[in-house]
């Protein structure tokens, strides 16, 4: 009797998957790609001629690319720093036995919350609160006597780039807390235990078990902020006037190539360019982390 064969049925079941990602995904990278290396611009959907490596030298020389990715690295750098902090403080508080905190659901909750809001909400809600001059914040620090008169946020750089890092940081130091807590959870509890007989202090239990254990997580973590912190995008754009004011000082890169793309002369092919150059830091960056952080764990 000749047994029936069901293999073709898992094949049935993924191609809506392949059909779907070369739709959606391959095909957009690919076509991306070859919009580069085109002066493709404009709407009249025809394609511009081949215009070689052409964007890419532009790019080497344009000033307000680089300004671009150095405002998106000191953007993401703080909202990493703060939020990494943050978030292995309260991991700790949340996993320790010690403290045997009540409510920690609760806790954990609320402080993800925030990361299921939307980033229009969220711009609408930092500008109003830190609004010129009636404002919350400007009000609370005038009638504290903390500053004597008003301040404008969004007309200074340096509090306007705080300003995004911080929401980022707010928006998602709680998700990290997620993680952490489950890779601290994960840990083997007789490590514990045995540096507490040894009679091994919080912060030396802290920094010589838990942190070389979390590294795989920290590394991941590391990573994907990394990709997401260098493609920030929204929260810049939606809190200033679309364009990285003051001074351009809150332009990231992703602003950057939107506004080649869909304002003004609509240069495609430019665009393109700078979200391959985008794409070839972030592969690049996140393989030096991967690569120096394992480097260290293997000596």
């Amino acid at each position: 009797m000749k047994r029936k064969n069901y293999n073709r049925y898992g094949v049935y079941f993924v191609i809506p998957f392949f059909l779907v990602f070369l739709a959606f995904s391959l095909f957009p990278i690919v076509y991306t790609f070859y919009l580069s290396v085109t002066n493709t611009k404009g709407f009249s959907g025809n394609m511009g001629d081949f215009a070689g490596l052409q964007n890419y030298v532009h790019i080497m020389g344009d000033s307000a690319f680089w300004q671009a990715l150095w405002n998106t690295v000191r953007i993401w750098g703080v909202n990493f720093i703060f939020q990494m902090v943050l978030a292995l403080f309260f991991a700790v508080v949340f996993t320790n036995v010690k403290f045997k905190l009540k409510g920690v659901g609760f806790f954990r909750t609320a402080m993800y919350m925030p990361n299921l809001l939307t980033a229009a909400s969220i711009s609408i809600l930092a500008a109003t609160l830190f609004a010129y001059p009636t404002g919350p914040i400007n009000q609370f620090l005038v009638q504290t006597g903390i500053i004597d008169e008003t301040f404008n946020f969004f007309r200074s750089e340096a509090a306007s780039s705080y300003i995004v890092s911080g929401i980022q940081t707010w928006m998602w130091y709680g998700n990290s807390i997620l993680i952490l807590m489950a890779g601290i959870s994960g840990i083997d509890t007789s490590v514990y235990e045995a540096a507490m007989v040894d009679g091994s202090s919080s912060w030396n239990t802290f920094r010589y078990i838990t942190i070389p254990l979390l590294k795989p997580i920290l590394i991941y973590m590391m990573v994907t902020s990394l990709v997401g912190g260098l493609q920030l995008f929204d929260i810049p754009f939606m809190i200033t006037d679309g364009r990285g004011a003051p001074n351009e000082s809150l332009n990231t890169v992703s602003m950057l190539l939107y506004n080649h793309a869909f304002t003004g002369k609509n240069y495609y092919g430019y665009s393109a360019a700078i979200s391959v150059v985008l794409f070839i830091i972030i592969a690049f960056c996140s393989m030096l982390v991967y690569r120096s952080m394992t480097e260290k764990e293997e000596g």
